[in-house]
């Protein structure tokens, strides 16, 4: 799940009045896998199941044992294996021979609908804010017994740390590293000694949604739109003609916004779209030349990461 996926399925969980679920997240891989560390699946006490861990091979194990597994409330971690040879496999770890020849290991936790639960909440804040934050789940312990599996900490959006256990709170290293996560806008891994034990710690960059600005609300404005939305992508149409730029033509679309052009304004300075385009993908698509003329020239100049200008290369 992304990031919106991943809130959406909390959400609903939350709303649908059920008391138990439990999310399970992948926290690290040893060789190849098709999911990285951060990927989530919520399972529901019916059987139900939202988002995936794997190419499919491990969803269908994870949600039948997923309940027995936690039965007795507290977060474990699970191995499964995709290799071939499972000879020097240890007992816990269950192998699918697929092949993979990797290592996934699973977090599982019960989740209480009504309890609080930080990943939640930072992942709120991350889509409404549209900023990054960092979270810290302690995911092994060596010769150590003051620390739990999943204990956490967090950088939130504000830059403020949250700090839910003791025994990452004192690991300086670790607050390091998950400022460099920010700074470096990666997930890792990391060993840390304290009081004579190691654990082990996933560091976990939390990115906000991908944004996606199309100016032109023509008819093919909508597949390119959806494709987006499928992928958890925010979605902003805007186009200068009022009977094109309507909500209900794009019921999907995060917004949709009508700018009239004004020619005078690439000199002024008085359209700013710096607030909707900074790092956002931009596609120019209304099919007008004076259109396409004048939000190209806005956007070129912006801080858009990505530009994409629909037409014939010599009219470009």
């Amino acid at each position: 799940m992304n990031t919106v996926s991943q809130l959406k399925a909390m959400m609903q969980a939350r709303q649908s009045g059920a008391g138990t679920h439990v999310l399970a997240t992948v926290v690290k891989v040893e060789g190849s896998a098709y999911r990285r560390p951060g990927a989530r699946m919520l399972v529901a006490e019916q059987g139900g199941r939202i988002g995936t861990i794997s190419g499919g091979c491990l969803e269908s194990e994870v949600s039948k044992k997923a309940w027995w597994l936690s039965a007795n409330g507290r977060p474990s971690i699970q191995r499964y294996s995709t290799a071939t040879d499972d000879g020097d496999l240890e007992e816990i770890e269950q192998t699918f021979g697929l092949g993979c020849n990797g290592t996934v290991h699973v977090l599982l936790e019960r989740l209480q609908v009504d309890a609080p639960y930080l990943p939640f909440d930072l992942l709120r804040e991350v889509v409404t804010s549209g900023q990054p934050a960092a979270l810290a789940t302690l995911i092994g312990i060596s010769g150590h017994s003051g620390a739990n599996i999943a204990e956490r900490i967090a950088l939130d959006c504000t830059g403020q740390r949250r700090v839910e256990s003791t025994v990452l709170g004192e690991c300086a290293d670790l607050h390091k590293d998950l400022d460099r996560a920010l700074e470096q806008r990666r997930t890792s891994i990391h060993r840390y000694r304290h009081h004579g034990g190691e654990i082990e710690v996933l560091v976990e960059f939390i990115a906000p949604p991908r944004r996606l600005v199309i100016f032109g609300a023509g008819h093919d404005a909508t597949p390119l739109m959806l494709i987006a939305k499928m992928q958890g992508w925010q979605v902003t149409i805007i186009d200068g003609r009022s009977h094109f730029a309507r909500p209900e033509r794009f019921p999907e679309a995060d917004q949709v916004l009508t700018m009239p052009i004004n020619p005078d304004a690439i000199d002024t300075g008085a359209l700013d779209l710096s607030a909707l385009t900074e790092g956002a993908a931009v596609a120019i698509m209304t099919h007008s030349y004076s259109q396409d003329l004048f939000w190209l020239g806005r956007v070129l100049s912006g801080p858009a990461a990505y530009i994409g200008q629909l037409g014939p290369r010599n009219r470009t």
